[in-house]
């Protein structure tokens, strides 16, 4: 592995076929054919969706779902991607607040869902239940009412009940990704809002596990903080669409590495950096 001059190592970065690359969360489909449109303009793919290996030759992607069924979409056989060494990757949740449709509504739709059951708690209770794996979720109301939510048996059930509760308002309200579960403290920056959804913790175990077993949690749950996260590849997406063989373009792509990093073109940023053009 090349190293730069600060003494850290380059990212892992790899041409892997495009089918050994597994999900652990739903894409979002409405951005999805956005990326494939814009992909095609640009002939090019600029950051490598992160992965972390299997171990049996697969993938399971950590940042880039819809980078991945993007490329998938259009035919790609080929990705490059990023691998990191899952135990380096800090895991964490978000939650969703959700804005915009009425709080009747949506747990009107929660009470419908087969298999999940309902329960007003208080939040110590609720926070509780959550840390201890006997809740699948929990839900505050603007109000201050929390609702418990329970249901499902292993990895693959519960994946499929969360997906259920957060398919009531994917498309119908506004998510704002958050990471506390105190809504007093986020009511003044939001309007209209529907609830906050708490969801729990994961370790990257749960995350392999779900990716061997093809089970996905909804998109937008699951935070992984990158070190040395790679942005600006700038992959042309020629290069993953030829027929070339695999190895040939894992060659090349040692020496383009090569070159860029003789040529001081390779970066790192040490400090945390706040961009203002996202």
């Amino acid at each position: 592995m090349p190293i730069l001059p600060s003494g850290l190592e380059l990212p892992d970065l790899r041409v892997v076929a495009g089918e050994d690359v597994l999900l652990h969360e739903d894409a979002d489909e409405r951005r999805v054919a956005a990326l494939a449109l814009r992909l095609q303009a640009e002939g090019m793919v600029r950051n490598p969706p992160i992965v972390a290996d299997l171990g049996d030759g697969r993938f399971v992607v950590l940042d880039g779902a819809n980078r991945v069924s993007a490329l998938r979409r259009l035919g790609i056989p080929d990705v490059l991607v990023q691998v990191v060494d899952y135990g380096k990757v800090t895991l964490s949740s978000w939650y969703h607040l959700v804005t915009g449709t009425p709080s009747e509504d949506f747990e009107r739709g929660l009470r419908e869902i087969p298999g999940l059951d309902l329960a007003a708690a208080e939040l110590v209770d609720a926070r509780r239940g959550l840390a201890d794996g006997d809740l699948l979720a929990y839900v505050v109301h603007p109000q201050g009412k929390v609702l418990c939510l329970r249901g499902g048996v292993g990895l693959v059930e519960r994946s499929g009940l969360l997906r259920a509760v957060v398919r009531l308002y994917k498309g119908r309200a506004n998510i704002h990704r958050v990471q506390s579960d105190e809504l007093d403290g986020l009511a003044p920056f939001y309007t209209q809002i529907t609830g906050l959804v708490v969801f729990p913790s994961y370790r990257p175990a749960d995350i392999l596990d779900m990716a061997r077993q093809e089970a996905k949690l909804p998109s937008g749950i699951t935070r992984h903080l990158i070190p040395l996260r790679a942005l600006r590849v700038n992959t042309e997406l020629d290069l993953l669409w030829s027929d070339t063989l695999r190895s040939e373009k894992n060659r090349w792509l040692a020496e383009w590495t090569r070159h860029k990093l003789q040529d001081r073109q390779i970066r790192f940023y040490e400090e945390p950096t706040v961009l203002y053009d996202e």
